[in-house]
């Protein structure tokens, strides 16, 4: 199997899924979302929802889509089985969840300071909306006491919105962005995990990890070269939702912000069965390396044991000596 024979093997795979992978993942995926926006009307639970509804959502559709395409018939019950799977030992990590979020987390901020004083001296050469002189006044009337924070928000409720959504909305467009490009890349260990027996899911993840470093260039190409139109679709939809987010919701920059992150979860519903059928293709295309590396933790293993085994019959040795000379 070549590169070029990717796309024809993603589309095979697309094809088996067939329409009800496409409905399912984009149903539970706008359920997922309307629970985020429950979320934000009432008790913001937020981050309990991401990594423990919506993830786990994701990879149940994924699941429930390969298990489909074997003709085995999906109830409700067998889909929440393939949720509660996503917590097993096997499945542990396929996202790789906390790494993703803290290093997209860690690129947001240094991209923010960076976009933060850029936007700044762009917003005072062209004076947006009085921007110079707004900002001076609120500074001026900024103190100790309520009474003036009471006029600033009041007077400056309009210009403050402004300013909020076009500072947060990029961020969280990159938080977000990067987020999905970590966790989609760590994802294709899924292939790795229902494809072997091996049941400890940090050494399934150790073979992936494991692939991306030693085969790094045969990986990035197969990556890239299938899902660089997702990619790039996923930048677009969201830089357009992000401007009418803030084309609408001026006056409340956190819902703007707030909606774009519920936009993310909507659109990777929409290509969540494209990227598992990238995945796939992604995996045959380097299961040979797969195996080599399995086969290498087989051989190390193995090897432990047998050094293992000889420090203990030489202990074993010692004590009869020990014992004998006493």
């Amino acid at each position: 199997m070549t590169i070029k024979d990717l796309p024809r093997v993603s589309l095979e795979y697309l094809r088996k899924n067939g329409l009800i992978s496409v409905f399912l993942f984009f149903f539970v995926m706008l359920i997922s979302s309307s629970l985020l926006l429950i979320s934000y009307l009432a008790i913001d639970i937020t981050y309990i929802i991401i990594p423990f509804v919506i993830i786990p959502s994701f990879f149940a559709c994924n699941l429930a889509s390969f298990l489909m395409r074997d003709q085995q018939v999906l109830t409700f019950l067998g889909f929440l089985k393939c949720f509660g799977i996503y917590f097993t030992g096997k499945f542990n990590s396929t996202y790789s969840v906390i790494k993703s979020f803290f290093k997209s987390l860690v690129i947001s901020v240094v991209f923010g300071i960076i976009y933060v004083v850029v936007i700044n001296l762009i917003l005072r050469n062209i004076d947006f909306m009085n921007y110079q002189a707004s900002m001076d006044d609120i500074l001026n009337h900024l103190g100790p006491t309520s009474e003036n924070l009471d006029y600033v928000l009041t007077t400056y409720k309009d210009f403050i919105n402004h300013i909020m959504i076009i500072s947060t909305i990029p961020v969280s467009f990159v938080l977000c962005s990067l987020f999905i490009f970590f966790a989609s890349r760590s994802s294709i260990s899924f292939y790795t995990r229902v494809n072997s027996d091996n049941q400890i899911g940090s050494i399934n993840l150790m073979v992936h990890k494991n692939v991306m470093s030693t085969y790094k260039k045969e990986f990035n190409l197969a990556y890239f070269s299938l899902n660089w139109p997702l990619l790039l679709i996923f930048l677009l939809s969201f830089a357009v939702g992000g401007l009418i987010g803030y084309m609408i919701m001026t006056s409340y920059s956190c819902v703007a912000s707030f909606a774009l992150t519920i936009g993310v979860f909507v659109t990777l519903g929409l290509y969540g069965p494209f990227l598992t059928a990238n995945n796939e293709a992604i995996y045959l295309y380097l299961k040979d390396k797969y195996d080599i590396e399995y086969d290498k933790l087989k051989i190390a293993a193995n090897t432990s044991m047998e050094e293992l085994l000889k420090k203990l019959n030489e202990m074993n040795e010692d004590r009869k000596k020990d014992s004998d000379e006493s």
